[in-house]
């Protein structure tokens, strides 16, 4: 089985194509990141603080690591009046939804959590979908 030699992702990878040195399109066409520096988020956000009658913003919020960093960041290093904002499509994990109410709890910060029984639908349609015929591409469906 041919492999990226760059990231390692297998031929069985959803519309992947490998160049002649066996470098995978999505390596490719990969972006680098350009670290603009902490002082220009700052002062980016810092335009926002106090703007907001009750919320200077809305963060999406998953209980994991990266949106509970951003959430205390914003709140706390920013100084920003946050709002924590989730969609609950009926498959998020208890844990997840304990890190949430901890971390707004901690913070001083409201969270919202949205459920839509459309949303559940959807899930359970990815679902059946997946189970009638499982593939690589579905993953994405699933997961989001």
């Amino acid at each position: 089985m041919q492999v990226c030699t760059r990231c390692v992702l297998p031929e069985t990878y959803p519309g992947i194509k490998f160049d002649e040195n066996g470098v995978c399109n999505y390596c490719s066409n990969h972006k680098k990141w350009t670290y603009r520096g902490k002082e220009l988020l700052d002062d980016f956000l810092s335009k926002f603080s106090g703007k907001g009658q009750k919320y200077d913003c809305v963060i999406g919020v998953s209980g994991g690591r990266d949106s509970s960093y951003a959430l205390n960041y914003l709140a706390k290093n920013c100084n920003l009046k946050v709002v924590a904002f989730t969609g609950d499509s009926g498959f998020i994990p208890q844990a997840a939804k304990d890190n949430m109410k901890r971390m707004t709890d901690i913070l001083g910060v409201e969270l919202v959590t949205y459920n839509h029984d459309m949303l559940k639908r959807c899930v359970q349609h990815d679902l059946r979908s997946w189970l009638r015929k499982p593939t690589p591409a579905m993953i994405p469906m699933i997961c989001s």
